[in-house]
């Protein structure tokens, strides 16, 4: 899975360092992230790694083209909210410092929503941001996600957060 300036493909147990280092102070405040959060990735490292649906990886690592230089992940992961088995699935994702500001999250969502209808075979994704995450939104709703509900949410250090979900239907179509 590529574009112009990133490759995206499955994560691998050799990119745990870098999993790690791209959970900066950005990134865990806007995903809600401790040091537990951090230390329980590190633990579980290579189930996350190895998790799959239909044989394919839900954990997607985002390169750069250029050097395949580590820049952040994508998560696509049953949750309260969605399982592939009622056709419908979370996506979260991050990018570290030095994939941000860029548009890679731009170029690089409708490449993992396509990733996710046709290859997964998952008709719905879904995705919650934080009201105020104006990025995000932009992203996301450029991507051809729908608004579809406005709750709160428990983030995983505790804080409850004012979020927005989206869906994105495998109709919407892809890039």
């Amino acid at each position: 899975l590529e574009s112009e300036r990133v490759v995206l493909r499955g994560l691998l147990s050799s990119d745990l360092d870098d999993f790690i280092a791209s959970l900066d102070e950005e990134v865990c405040l806007w995903q809600g992230y401790s040091p537990d959060t951090i230390e329980r990735y590190r633990r579980n490292f290579d189930f996350v790694v190895r998790a799959r649906w239909r044989g394919f990886p839900l954990t997607l690592a985002v390169t750069d083209a250029r050097d395949g230089a580590f820049l952040g992940c994508y998560l696509l992961e049953p949750s309260q909210r969605s399982t592939p088995r009622d056709g419908q699935i979370g996506l979260g994702w991050w990018l570290n410092a030095r994939g941000r500001g860029q548009g890679l999250g731009h170029e690089s969502l409708p490449i993992v929503l396509t990733y996710a209808h046709y290859s997964l075979g998952i008709p719905r994704v879904l995705m919650g941001t934080s009201a105020d995450n104006v990025r995000a939104i932009r992203m996301i709703e450029a991507a051809g996600s729908v608004l579809a509900e406005r709750s709160p949410h428990k983030l995983p250090n505790g804080e409850v957060a004012a979020s927005l979900w989206y869906t994105h239907s495998e109709s919407a179509g892809g890039p």
